[in-house]
């Protein structure tokens, strides 16, 4: 499994961030061959190969798309990785209403996402994009689609595993249970990337919640 030249390994030491928008770097977690790193790789993979600089960005990839074997699936299901987050934000509402809301584990422990990377040119850049699935019972009144979650002891088997998905049933793809999460409304702030502070995930009055740690926010 090649690494591209362009990957810089994370240092110990992570960067809190608290906004991070699709095209900008963020650690994730690959297979090499002396065993697994945390590299930064950039959130978005372009939608043809020879898309010219700036041009729109796949940042998703639906699980079913992986599951059916579709061609997009079949070309990125050897290559994954996973994606460390404290927690994710999806807009809800309409009009004046629409605001974000932030997702995060009950138990403050980070969420892993299951992602696929591949390079891009010219440097041979890393790339990823998150798989998503069906809203479960928090997020559906939000929005329609969730990130998907992987279950603490089944990360190193999705990062280790090329070729055939480890689990072709599908269950990968579940639905993180709800009753595992919390989710409160947060400020527009979230919409400007230049915001990248621990106010974007601060609960708005008079919503409350607990505090999710300080590692990485993903915005979908």
């Amino acid at each position: 499994m090649a690494l591209g030249i362009a990957a810089t390994e994370v240092p110990g030491e992570l960067r809190p961030r608290y906004n991070i928008a699709p095209g900008q770097a963020a650690p994730v977690l690959l297979a090499v061959p002396d065993g697994r790193r945390l590299l930064h790789a950039r959130w978005g993979i372009p939608k043809m190969r020879s898309a010219p600089s700036g041009s729109p960005l796949l940042i998703n990839i639906r699980a079913e798309s992986v599951l059916e074997g579709r061609p997009i699936g079949r070309w990125l299901m050897p290559r994954r990785c996973a994606v460390p987050a404290s927690g994710f934000y999806e807009w809800g509402g309409r009009g004046t209403a629409r605001r974000p809301h932030y997702f995060c584990r009950a138990d403050g422990r980070p969420m892993v996402f299951a992602g696929f990377w591949t390079t891009v040119a010219p440097e041979d850049e890393i790339a990823y994009v998150i798989a998503t699935t069906r809203p479960n019972e928090i997020v559906a009144p939000i929005h329609d689609r969730m990130p998907v979650i992987l279950a603490d002891d089944r990360v190193a088997e999705w990062v280790d595993s090329a070729g055939p998905l480890p689990d072709r049933t599908g269950k990968w793809a579940e639905p993180f249970p709800s009753d595992l999460m919390l989710s409160w409304p947060v400020s527009r702030r979230v919409n400007d990337v230049r915001n990248d502070d621990i106010g974007c995930t601060a609960p708005l009055p008079p919503a409350t919640g607990a505090s999710c740690g300080d590692l990485f926010e993903t915005q979908s």
